[in-house]
C-alpha cells in the first residue's frame, strides 16, 4: 500500500505528493537500452547535410526513448548514458555522421571508402550526462559522397544506447 501524502500551501497550490516523487524513483531505475539499425541503403546524392538518419527497425526498445518515426532517443530519466553509432559505405562512397544531443555535436565518426572500391565501417562510442527528456540523434554531417551509407547483410547502420546509471 502506498501512503500519499500532499503539501498544499496557504494559497492552497499542490506542489508534490509523496506518490510523484516514488514514480520519478521508480522512472529513474528502470532499465533503459535501445538498437535500432537501418533496413536499406541510404542514397548519399539524395540527402542534404544536417537531415536526421532515421533508424527503422527497432530491434529493442526498453524503456520507449527511441521513436523510429523521428530517429530520435528521448532520456526517459535522469542519467549517464552510452550512445553507440555504426555508419558503413562502400564504393567510393563516405559520410560523416555526426552524434547530437541537445542540438550540440558530441560525436563524429566517418566512414570513408573514398578512393577505393570496398567497404568501410566507423563508430562510435559516447558517454552521456542526460535529463530526463533530452534528445539525441544521428546525423548526415557537412562532408559526404558518393553512393551509399550501406546497411544490408554485410555491414548495418545502426544507433543504440543504455543507461548505465
Amino acid at each position: 500500500m502506498t501512503k500519499q501524502t500532499t503539501l498544499l500551501f496557504a494559497n492552497g497550490r499542490h506542489e508534490r505528493s509523496e506518490t510523484e516523487d516514488m514514480k520519478d524513483l521508480k522512472a529513474a531505475n528502470i532499465p533503459v537500452a535501445f538498437y535500432a539499425y537501418l533496413s536499406a541503403n541510404i542514397d548519399l546524392s539524395s540527402v542534404p547535410i544536417h537531415s536526421i538518419i532515421k533508424y527503422d527497425v527497432v530491434d529493442l526498445n526498453l524503456g520507449n526513448g527511441y521513436d523510429a518515426s523521428s530517429g530520435q532517443f528521448t532520456a526517459p530519466s535522469d542519467g549517464l548514458y552510452v550512445i553507440h553509432i555504426t555508419t558503413g559505405a562502400r564504393d567510393s562512397s563516405h559520410a560523416v555522421v555526426e552524434l547530437i544531443s541537445n542540438g550540440v555535436i558530441k560525436d563524429i565518426t566517418w566512414a570513408d571508402s573514398f578512393n577505393h572500391i570496398d567497404r568501410t565501417v566507423a563508430t562510435t562510442v559516447t558517454p552521456l550526462d542526460l535529463r530526463k527528456g533530452d534528445k539525441v540523434n544521428a546525423r548526415i554531417g557537412s562532408y559526404k559522397g558518393g553512393a551509399v551509407l550501406e546497411s544490408t547483410n554485410f555491414i548495418r547502420c545502426s544507433f543504440s544506447g543504455f543507461k548505465l546509471h
